[in-house]
């Protein structure tokens, strides 16, 4: 390295100094990559995680130190990714639980687990800007992007989640009552949307690209259900089978899990984007 280094900047101590920087970290990239697999699951051993425990608060599994292995590093930002878009699936279920239910509890817990999502997307996101600036593979770079953008879909389903709850709230505080058959069709939309959504987070974590094309079919039959049930509840509002307060959040209610499918569809893109890379 010494003989290289001189040779680059035989007159420029600081340029020499850079190059040595930049030499070793390629030589380190090169060594390691052979052994990217198996360091990987020496990862994972040393910092376990349980895959069925959400853990609220800070980042889990980000560590800055290892950003200079950028194969571990991107292996736990995949784990910190799926963390976070687990608890915006169980956001996603207390908000339905909050309409459904008129549960208050229920409501306040999605409002403070929003504040968490939100803090997570921030933190991965800087970590992967980090990650951005160490020397990369083409391909590691075209997964850094790639999970940025999943981050800042998640965080949008969030968005949606958060918008739902607030609507629950307004329906608890004005006392607006729905009917039987508009409780029917947000229980199935609902149970659609958040399977397009449990699918798509299993899609991502598996890199799977099967399922993620059944995230594409279901995104399909969520707007069609959004469709059908707008004109119905349209329909319900002209036989005065439900006031207009009702009816402006049950429309607004269908809105944001129609937008839930075409964030997680998105991210099923990503995944078969990722796969035919």
């Amino acid at each position: 390295i010494q003989a290289i280094v001189f040779r680059l900047s035989p007159n420029d101590v600081r340029r020499q100094i850079a190059n040595a920087h930049t030499i070793f970290n390629l030589i380190n990239v090169l060594v390691q990559f052979p052994f990217a697999g198996l360091l990987v699951e020496i990862v994972k051993w040393i910092i376990p995680g349980k895959e069925d425990e959400l853990i609220e608060g800070g980042l889990k599994y980000l560590d800055p130190r290892i950003i200079e292995t950028p194969s571990i590093a991107l292996g736990q930002a995949d784990k910190e990714v799926f963390r976070m878009g687990k608890l915006v699936e169980d956001n996603l279920i207390n908000a339905s639980k909050a309409f459904r239910d008129k549960d208050e509890k229920a409501i306040e817990r999605v409002f403070s687990q929003e504040q968490i999502i939100n803090s997570l997307e921030q933190g991965i996101i800087e970590y992967l800007v980090d990650l951005s600036n160490a020397p990369l593979t083409d391909e590691e770079h075209n997964r850094v992007n790639t999970l940025m953008n999943i981050v800042n879909d998640l965080e949008r389903v969030g968005d949606h989640a958060d918008n739902i709850a607030e609507l629950s709230e307004l329906s608890v505080d004005e006392n607006l009552e729905f009917s039987e058959g508009a409780i029917d069709e947000f229980d199935h939309i609902f149970g659609k949307g958040q399977e397009v959504l449990n699918k798509t987070l299993d899609a991502f974590m598996n890199m799977d690209p099967h399922i993620a094309k059944e995230v594409l079919l279901l995104e399909e039959e969520v707007d069609f259900l959004e469709q059908k049930y707008r004109a119905s509840h349209i329909n319900r509002l002209n036989k005065m089978l439900c006031t207009p307060s009702a009816g402006v959040v049950f429309l607004d209610i269908l809105s944001n899990l129609e937008r839930v499918s075409d964030h997680s569809s998105n991210i099923a893109l990503y995944v078969l984007d990722e796969y035919k890379e």
